[in-house]
């Protein structure tokens, strides 16, 4: 069982090595009996509370020593690595947190954010369920899960961090894939939660872990940066799809062959002679777009068309900026155009001279999308896997397991033998289901990810509500009113909830 009481072990675990191991100066460490390895450390920043946050008024920390003594101090900080940090001349604010100076990604923070702790706390297990991706290859837990004021920060921490490289042309290709991944996570939460905040900025400022804020941390579940970029395609890709379903229960929808595996497209990818003074219609500008157009109404996703853009940018014989380029993708992907149009196309493949391909293939097919659930006689697997999982957790809300036999699944959901056992099987395989089977004539027992997540926190509750029971038993015996103000300030220290206070 993961301990919840090593938020000193998170920290290690989402900084990769990237800090030295002790000061530079005044360490308390015998530096020589650990030789320290030779890759290049970087810096992070910390904010005793939320206010000097706002104010801009941090530390740099760059040894792990520093932090590690300090860490109960701060509230917040960069979990990200930054090149370096420093202050300004009156020592009052920070420099060089803007993430082009980010030396290396180490995890993904989503944040959740309620009205109150009383919202908060109401839907735990909602951010429970919503937390666990399950379209990883088998089913991915959050690495930590840190509760705040109002709500919660979910940690997907790297197994290995992405190192940030910045190219010729100025691009930071790591930081611009970084930044979809992290949109596609809180997008991929929010569709189950109504309080992620899609506007946190992905690489920024979070909560620092420590011993009272930690609900949840498995030091064993971490991702690989190349397997979250595959999902985040699938997840851009999936979104695409879904614009393409028109209104009504029987729609068709009548689409092009892909424009990127057309002919001219292929032509005009090649071209290094683009340059900025050929006509308004035809400049890099313009046929940077037609091509960005040509990957969005082929699906293809943002972030893989903005990294192939960005190597055709740098072939040019004068390149656009990194810049540029970006917002001309983002543009394209926008969602107001359907495509590259074919009187664009035939300027450009007429003025950059690409040789007999100047006609587009405009074969069509056809596409006819399911019925809606209700109107179908036949569910997906998929569709009954959603509803076993709710029924489960329903059936074993505050447990961390439920005995529960196939026999109640099928007659509750009106489910056949032969689907919920496909169900069940893909549920396991995939990591979202424990099913251990029962002694005897007994039920299994059964236990979704949500309800383990759920008793975790539930557990933690449980310490704090303890404890606050026994120093009000020990007041009550001891009739010590002058303790009341040293109480008040453990009872900040270890984050017991109103709801204890005042029962």
């Amino acid at each position: 069982m993961p301990s919840y009481d090593n938020s000193w072990g998170a920290v290690e675990l989402i900084l990769h090595d990237s800090l030295h191991r002790y000061k530079q100066v005044h360490s308390k460490k015998v530096v020589s009996l650990v030789p320290e390895t030779n890759d290049k450390k970087g810096a992070v920043a910390v904010f005793r509370s939320k206010g000097q946050l706002k104010r801009g008024h941090g530390l740099v920390m760059t040894s792990l020593e520093a932090l590690q003594q300090h860490q109960s101090e701060f509230t917040h900080w960069t979990p990200n690595t930054h090149v370096w940090l420093g202050y300004n001349g009156d020592r009052d604010s920070l420099r060089g947190m803007d993430k082009t100076n980010i030396s290396q990604i180490n995890t993904f923070v989503v944040d959740v954010d309620f009205e109150d702790a009383n919202e908060r706390d109401k839907h735990a297990e909602d951010v429970n369920n919503a937390s666990v991706l399950d379209t990883l290859g088998g089913t991915g837990i959050p690495t930590l899960m840190l509760k705040t004021d109002r709500g919660y920060q979910i940690y997907y921490v790297l197994k290995e961090p992405a190192f940030v490289a910045k190219r010729k042309s100025g691009s930071m290709p790591v930081i611009a894939t970084a930044e979809k991944i992290a949109d596609n996570l809180k997008l991929y939460l929010s569709k189950s939660l109504s309080n992620v905040d899609l506007h946190c900025s992905a690489l920024g400022v979070f909560r620092m872990p420590t011993n009272q804020n930690t609900i949840w941390f498995d030091p064993t579940s971490t991702y690989s940066f190349d397997d979250l970029m595959s999902w985040s395609m699938r997840q851009t890709k999936a979104a695409q799809k879904a614009k393409l379903v028109k209104i009504g229960l029987h729609s068709v929808r009548r689409v092009t062959r892909r424009q990127i595996d057309q002919s001219w497209y292929q032509g005009l990818i090649r071209c290094t002679a683009v340059s900025p003074d050929c006509g308004q219609d035809v400049g890099r500008h313009n046929t940077l777009f037609t091509l960005a157009l040509a990957n969005y109404s082929s699906n293809v996703p943002e972030e893989a068309a903005l990294v192939s853009l960005i190597e055709f940018n740098e072939r040019l014989e004068l390149p656009l900026s990194a810049r540029a380029v970006e917002l001309v993708v983002r543009d394209a992907y926008s969602g107001k155009f359907a495509g590259a149009r074919k009187d664009y196309i035939q300027a450009l493949l007429e003025a950059w001279d690409v040789p007999e391909v100047a006609k587009t293939v405009d074969r069509r097919n056809w596409y006819k999308f399911a019925k809606p659930r209700n109107e179908r006689s036949y569910s997906h697997v998929s569709e009954w896997a959603v509803d076993v999982l709710k029924f489960i957790n329903a059936r074993g809300q505050g447990k961390a397991r439920v005995q529960l036999s196939t026999r109640a699944i099928r007659d509750a959901l009106k489910i056949s033998a032969g689907s919920l056992n496909k169900v069940l099987k893909q549920l396991r395989e995939s990591g979202q289901l424990i099913m251990r089977a029962g002694k005897g004539s007994q039920a299994p027992e059964l236990a979704t990810i949500s309800m383990l997540l759920t008793a975790a926190m539930t557990r933690r509750l449980k310490v704090a509500s303890d404890w606050w029971a026994y120093v009000q038993d020990q007041l009550q015996k001891y009739r010590q009113p002058d303790a009341v103000e040293p109480v008040a300030e453990a009872v900040d220290l270890f984050d017991v909830p109103e709801a204890i206070l005042t029962s």
